[in-house]
């Protein structure tokens, strides 16, 4: 009696298919069940990304695997995220997080949009001395972004 909200749906991809019911793309399959309106909110996964920026001599570039939490299942929604991973940054590498949060648009298509600004706070001392200048140790590199998501 009464409607239960707490639901629990998870959509595994075997890897290696090439043909089948299994070989459709990311969010394809999941029209076929009505499953992009009720998909979880919470997205979770291996997500890889490798990006770089730079202002001048100063930058950072890192390899992270990533989750994120979007709290509307409609076309448009906020949303907030972060991961843990590999970077680099003032000529030393290490461990380091990346946080971050904006605009999800056109969620329910293959293409998503999305805008936001993140912040890339490597977990090492990033003090940088080379003879005869010490560029100055930063905390976190901040950067907005506009990307396509597929």
């Amino acid at each position: 009696p009464g409607s239960n909200t707490n639901i629990v749906e998870a959509l595994v991809k075997p890897i290696g298919i090439v043909e089948g019911i299994s070989d459709v793309p990311w969010h394809k399959d999941c029209s076929l069940g009505s499953h992009s309106y009720r998909c979880c909110s919470l997205t979770v996964g291996i997500s890889v990304t490798g990006a770089g920026y730079s202002r001048g001599s100063d930058g950072v570039v890192y390899l992270v695997m990533e989750a994120a939490w979007i709290p509307f299942a409609t076309e448009v929604s906020p949303y907030i995220g972060g991961g843990f991973g590999y970077m680099g940054a003032g000529g030393h590498g290490g461990l380091g997080g990346v946080v971050e949060g904006g605009f999800e648009a056109f969620r329910l298509h293959g293409v998503r949009g999305l805008i936001g600004v993140q912040l890339t706070i490597p977990f090492f001392d990033t003090q940088e001395s080379s003879a005869p200048t010490v560029t100055a140790h930063r905390n976190v590199y901040p950067a907005g972004f506009v990307r396509l998501a597929f």
